[in-house]
């Protein structure tokens, strides 16, 4: 189970560095819009987090196994 975890982890800081790498141009494609990341991949966007959950839970992905950030015009990260 630790192992698993510690799996979970990595991955969702390897995903948390793709968003802050690519922010710049993901804000060309998704400015003011909430995105899911997986895998170091866009797997979801939308205007607020409940059309993202319902297109991610269309897609069989738990939203909590996921980096979700929104890109704003600004350089303000928030965690979800």
């Amino acid at each position: 189970m630790e192992q698993a975890l510690a799996h979970e982890l990595v991955r969702f800081q390897s995903d948390f560095l793709f968003f802050q790498k690519e922010v710049g141009k993901l804000r060309k494609q998704y400015l003011n819009k909430f995105i899911a990341v997986q895998d170091s991949r866009i797997i979801g966007s939308a205007s607020s987090i409940e059309e993202l959950k319902q297109e991610l839970d269309k897609k069989n992905v738990d939203i909590s196994q996921v980096v979700v950030e929104f890109v704003s015009e600004e350089e303000n990260f928030m965690v979800l």
